[in-house]
Formats: C-alpha cells, structure tokens, sequence
C-alpha cells in the first residue's frame, strides 16, 4: 500500500544499511518508526556539540597562542648584543628585523631565543664579521633612508664575494638585496651538446664546463632587459681554448659557431671581436682580450653592449630593437662562473 511505501522509505532514511527490498511493513509499529527517528536526531545533536566544543577548543587555542607570540615578540628598540665572529657590535631589533619576511628576521623576531652565547651574555653568530657587519650597517641605513632611496650595496674584496652571496642566502636576504627584474624570474641558460651547466639558485650563480673539446655555447632563455648585467668570473682555459662573452637576437639559431650568426656580437679571448656574426679586428681599440682567472662585468644598456674589468671599460654597438639574448660560447674552457646582477 501506499502507507507502507512511505514507512520503508521513512526507515531507509533514518537506518540507510537496511535494504527496503528486504523489509516487512508489518514488523516496524508507527512508535518503532518515531524511535528511530528520536533516535537519529539524538545521535545529529551529539556530533553537533562535539563539533562545536571542538571549533571553541581550537579557537581557544588560537587566541592563547596569538597572545604568548605577542608577548614573545620583542621591542624594536630593543638592544641586541651581538658576537659576530669574534667582533662584539651592538644594534637594534628593528634593524635585524627590517626585512620581515627573512632568516633573519624570524631569528630576531622574539619567538626564537634559543642563541648560543658567549661569557658577556652576548649573542654569539658563527658569521665572518667582514661580511656580516656590512650587512647589518646596510639594513640600518635603509631604515634612515626614505623608501624610495637606495644607498650603494657594501663592496667586498673579490675573495669575500662567495661568503657574502652565501650569507646572503642563507640569511633570506637575496631577493631584497639584490631584486631581479621580472623579466628575469624565469631565467636559465639553455646548453647545447658539449657543455655542463650547475645553477645554484641561492646564489644565483650557475657554473658552466666544457665536455668535449669541440665549439660549445648557452644561451639564456628570455631577453635581456634594460640595463642588465652580468658578473662572469673565468677560473681558465685548456690549452688553445676561446671564450666569447656577447649577445644574439636570435635564441633558436641552430649554428655550432654562434659567433658567425648575423645577429650575434661577442666580446672574445683571442683579441677580437664579433658584430653582427662578423670577426672584426681592431673594432675596439685597446681590447686586450679574456684571460685567466678574470672577473668582468658584461652589461647591456640601449643599443650597447659594453665589457668592464676594474676601471677599463670596453664598448661594442648593437641592435636592440627586437631584444638580445646572453650568449656564450667556448672551447677548451672550463671553470666560467656567471651571475646575473640586474636591479629592478
């Protein structure tokens, strides 16, 4: 009937696992039905109470932790006594913390006071003070400065320029230091056969070797924006080898020697130099050519490419109209280190 229709589908709601198929109408009484109906609602309102006692105990909790990490939080006026290395310097909680998202500022921040220390109470940092205290004097004139005014970086001798990078990264400080163009997110240097290529992103450096003894080049994967620069460090040359340091405005070309491609000029260690895919001797006056164990700075500003090493400054003209590619190419060459040291 229709009566007992309704009473097994009732039943199959408040107790799914029974199949209605197998029910017999006349075994379940119309006070049967409201049992298991009281039955079920009794069982909802407890798992609803749990669950609201559970939401209040994690809301608790929450308020509770909020309030011992602010109480842990420290003034930024507050004093620090620093043993860097050896070198007792004294400065303040908001300088170690200017840059809120960083190791740094996290190590500073008052939640962590777990610090080794040394017999005057100060805390003690195994950094190398030459390239910490910089670091430190750099964050502290930031905060005098206005927003928008950015004093010059610390310089730091050639032999110091690893630590710095390393203590940089390790202290989350990279980014802000320095901030890469967004055209640069993404950038790798593409190889072809013949050449290895380490990249170590916290240091933004990437090592490139020559496998083979024949011509081998990368090239990087998105244009060169404005005013970028490259820092290349070259650690040496096998016997009879060549490096050329320039741009192409064509990443795809399919040439072993890149230095003939129309679009490619280089800058090269065999005293000359590349425009347009064409060798041009005396093309730069003075250009001494790459040699061993160099740091040079290869920059792109407009329409010239230009190579410095220590005051001397060399210049080649180019087309940028369409944007040029880092390119480098070599033989017999290993130990290139390259590092891109654009500002947005």
């Amino acid at each position: 009937s229709a009566s007992s229709s309704k009473i097994l589908h009732t039943i199959s709601f408040v107790v799914p696992s029974y199949h209605t198929s197998a029910m017999d109408p006349s075994a379940f009484s119309f006070d049967d039905l409201i049992q298991a109906l009281n039955d079920k609602l009794a069982f909802e309102r407890s798992e609803l109470r749990k669950e609201r006692q559970a939401f209040l105990d994690d809301s608790r909790a929450f308020r509770e932790e909020k309030a011992a990490m602010e109480a842990l939080r420290g003034n930024p006026e507050d004093l620090i006594e620093l043993n860097v290395g050896g070198k007792p310097i004294t400065t303040t909680r908001a300088t170690l913390c200017f840059v809120p998202d960083s190791q740094l500022a996290r190590m500073f921040s008052g939640r962590w006071e777990e610090f080794r220390r040394d017999d005057e109470g100060r805390i003690f940092l195994d950094f190398n003070p030459d390239v910490f205290v910089p670091i430190v004097d750099h964050l502290r004139l930031r905060q005098l400065l206005p927003a928008n005014e950015k004093p010059t970086l610390p310089e730091m001798a050639d032999e110091l320029e690893q630590t710095y990078r390393q203590t940089l990264g390790y202290l989350g400080l990279m980014d802000f230091w320095f901030p890469l163009h967004p055209n640069w997110r993404q950038l790798q240097l593409l190889p072809t056969q013949g050449v290895t290529i380490q990249h170590n992103p916290v240091e933004r450096v990437w090592a490139l070797q020559a496998t083979g003894s024949g011509h081998a080049h990368c090239v990087s994967n998105v244009a060169l924006p404005p005013n970028a620069a490259w820092q290349c460090h070259l650690s040496g040359f096998h016997s009879g080898g060549q490096l050329m340091l320039g741009v192409v405005g064509n990443p795809d070309f399919q040439s072993i020697t890149p230095f003939s491609e129309p679009t490619a000029s280089l800058f090269s260690s065999d005293h000359n130099c590349y425009q347009f895919g064409m060798r041009k001797q005396g093309l730069v006056p003075a250009w001494p050519g790459l040699y061993y164990d160099q740091t040079v700075y290869l920059r792109l500003a407009g329409n010239t490419l230009s190579l410095s090493s220590g005051s001397e400054q060399w210049s080649l003209d180019v087309d940028a109209s369409r944007g040029l590619y880092l390119l480098v190419a070599f033989t017999k060459a290993d130990g290139i280190t390259l590092r891109p040291i654009v500002e947005s």
